[in-house]
């Protein structure tokens, strides 16, 4: 594997996880404090925030068109909400294997190259960490498929694809700008949560 294929997915998928934890702890955990509803259907409920893995999907489908397609980024897990049952599961032998290894070893990456859709492709992927703020949402939650989650469990999978002839002149203008929207968006979250409470 190219060293900057395996930089570039390592890269992204420690921004998601960062961006992940930042909107945990300090948008949902001090919104569901304050009596906001946070929901996968938020634009159902009028002032309503999205999940933490919402949020994560939808900026997965914006990195997706970004890139064109040559990286793309998921998260699944092995304990779904219903209405992620269908999409968010473990998929494919992959997302199957990377969730046993992680399991073991939450610390470790799961990688390989395999075709996908007939591409070679390397997927990189680590784990989602149950965070503090998180357990006793997911615990308590009506739709929860998994009530006894503790701090430091493996709540999911965050997998990051490249394409093995990605362009390298397209990936690295796009993975920075993707890290500057993330800084920009997390500083403006964090001063409207700040503003609310």
């Amino acid at each position: 594997i190219a060293n900057e294929t395996y930089e570039n997915t390592r890269e992204m998928s420690s921004v998601l996880s960062v961006f992940r934890k930042l909107y945990t702890e300090e948008v949902v955990y001090p919104a569901l404090k304050s009596g906001v509803t946070v929901t996968h259907d938020y634009l159902d409920h009028p002032g309503a925030i999205p999940l933490p893995a919402t949020i994560s999907i939808l900026f997965a489908e914006k990195l997706s068109e970004k890139f064109n397609k040559q990286m793309m980024t998921k998260l699944y897990s092995k304990y779904p909400f219903p209405a992620r049952a269908v999409s968010g599961g473990l998929r494919d032998n992959f997302a199957e294997q990377a969730w046993f290894e992680i399991n073991k070893n939450p610390t470790q990456s799961f990688q390989r190259i395999e075709k996908v859709e007939g591409v070679d492709t390397f997927r990189y992927a680590v784990a989602d960490v149950m965070q503090k703020a998180c357990v006793d949402c997911h615990n308590s939650h009506p739709q929860s498929p998994k009530k006894d989650w503790k701090v430091g469990e493996v709540r999911g999978i965050i997998e990051v694809n490249e394409q093995m002839d990605a362009s390298k002149t397209s990936i690295a203008p796009a993975l920075f700008e993707t890290q500057l929207f993330l800084t920009i968006f997390s500083i403006i979250i964090l001063g409207l949560m700040f503003t609310l409470i």
